[in-house]
């Protein structure tokens, strides 16, 4: 006989302390990798420089965020991990949270929790490098609890808190304009939902949003062109690829993004398939999920008809996304003995999550593979230092390169780049020009021109002025890594 109550591992303490503990387990086996750092977290290492209204096509928070991490714990790997893990822990509860309003069963909450980790991109994509993807997830979840809270009790500081976190999430990442706009078509469709959206409170919400996004949408004004040309970019749309294609497409992301979940859920839980088809569900949620992803749906789908948009990431679809596990275990009633597989399971793919994290930054180098963890900079930087060359201004040939930069040179202010940044110049003539010289000696096209910008007849960063330091990888014969160093004065 299925027992009704909740055991221990279903409730809210322990489902944060085991989540705690291999978040503090991933940022300690993260914190060990020598001196070097995924392309995101270069970039936030580079933009953390400048407190600016906007960097990037990407809106700004995360970086505002990182700085302030900066503050407390410098620039390093460990800021850049604290960052990350607390925005990991912090959407796993309130994906539990949001669940146990909706199905009013502590089990089903823990299901729903425990259910990200058999989304790829969030168990080794958001632990691994994405930053802006992960903030605009953790919001989404802080937005629709706050939309719950306000359907069960409308006061004027839920609609204050509900408005803050929308101009929050725009401020994070763009997406969320889809996932805001879904959700709000999704509350008029219910007569408790219209009463929401048409209370005169809400101007209080949106006043609140518009407040929050006033810096950027005041940086926005004056870069504008590069921002929608770089979005435009990224969905790479292209009028010869055809409706058809693009749809298809869009199938594939979506299938992928929920792998290997929805495959986990088949073989445990397979009635639940056939009840959510026939629009049966086990609970009735207070919130229109399945109309909600209806509609998410359909403004895809606008997308793709009307840009032709032909290329999707996977990405893109956490903050619209995120609450499939709920409305799939809306339809669902797991014995014990399957909700007790699916802990297991879960708790196996956190355990294959941190040992690929332990390889990459402790096995790889003794294999002889290699990932940009794994570069040795700590070393580079050193040969660096002893060449007595200023390093008070550095201008990198990859941003890749700065943001790794500034890791060891945290004194000096580092430049990059690259075209869809809007970063300050380097300041005055003289700098050291930094690039990878691993594969080709020659300086980088974008540094050659600086050069020729800036000081056209320098022979200090000619060819014959040129230096280079290496330092060999751990556990490879042969290889080196090589930087290529100018004196620009």
């Amino acid at each position: 006989m299925e027992s009704a109550r909740a055991s221990r591992w279903d409730r809210l303490p322990a489902l944060l302390a085991a989540a705690g503990l291999y978040l503090l387990a991933q940022l300690l086996v993260r914190s060990t990798a020598p001196g070097a750092v995924e392309l995101d977290e270069a970039e936030q290492l580079l933009l953390g420089q400048w407190l600016q209204g906007g960097y990037s096509p990407q809106p700004p928070l995360y970086t505002w965020l990182q700085m302030a991490v900066f503050e407390v714990l410098g620039p390093s790997v460990l800021a850049l991990g604290v960052l990350r893990s607390l925005l990991l822990f912090a959407t796993f509860a309130l994906t539990y949270l949001i669940a146990r309003n909706e199905l009013s069963d502590e089990r089903l909450a823990a299901l729903a929790a425990l259910s990200l980790l058999f989304v790829s991109q969030i168990s080794w994509e958001l632990q691994r490098e994405n930053t802006h993807s992960l903030l605009v997830l953790t919001i989404a979840a802080g937005q629709f609890l706050s939309l719950q809270t306000l359907l069960r009790r409308p006061t004027a500081a839920g609609y204050l808190v509900a408005g803050v976190l929308a101009g929050l999430g725009l401020l994070a990442k763009y997406n969320y304009a889809v996932f805001l706009l879904a959700a709000c078509l999704a509350l008029l469709t219910t007569a408790q939902g219209r009463a929401l959206l048409l209370n005169r409170r809400l101007a209080l919400a949106a006043l609140a949003a518009v407040l929050v996004l006033t810096p950027h949408l005041l940086w926005l004004q004056e870069n504008v062109a590069a921002v929608s040309g770089s979005v435009t970019g990224k969905l790479d749309a292209r009028s010869d690829s055809g409706p058809l294609l693009a749809v298809g497409r869009l199938a594939i992301t979506i299938f992928s993004y929920l792998s290997p979940l929805w495959l986990v859920y088949l073989v445990l839980f397979p009635s639940a398939y056939g009840r959510l088809l026939a629009a049966r569900p086990v609970v009735r949620t207070a919130f229109p999920l399945a109309t909600y992803f209806a509609i998410v749906l359909a403004l895809l789908l606008l997308v793709v008809t009307v840009l032709d948009a032909d290329r999707f990431r996977e990405r893109w679809m956490h903050p619209l996304l995120f609450l499939f596990p709920v409305w799939f275990l809306a339809h669902a009633e797991p014995t014990p003995r399957r909700r007790r597989i699916f802990r297991v399971a879960a708790a196996s793919v956190a355990g294959l999550a941190l040992t690929a994290m332990v390889f990459r930054t402790w096995v790889a180098p003794a294999t002889g593979r290699f990932f940009r963890l794994n570069v040795p900079f700590d070393r580079v930087a050193a040969e660096i230092r002893s060449t007595g060359l200023p390093v008070s201004t550095l201008v990198a040939g990859h941003y890749h390169l700065a943001g790794t930069l500034r890791l060891h040179f945290p004194e000096g202010r580092i430049h990059a780049f690259r075209e869809d940044l809007v970063i300050p110049a380097p300041e005055g003539r003289e700098a050291l020009l930094v690039w990878d010289a691993t594969r080709s000696p020659e300086m980088p096209a974008a540094l050659t021109d600086y050069v020729v910008r800036h000081a056209p007849t320098d022979a200090a960063a000619r060819e014959d002025r040129v230096r280079y330091v290496e330092t060999p990888y751990a556990g490879v014969t042969g290889g080196v890594y090589r930087i290529g160093l100018a004196q620009l004065r």
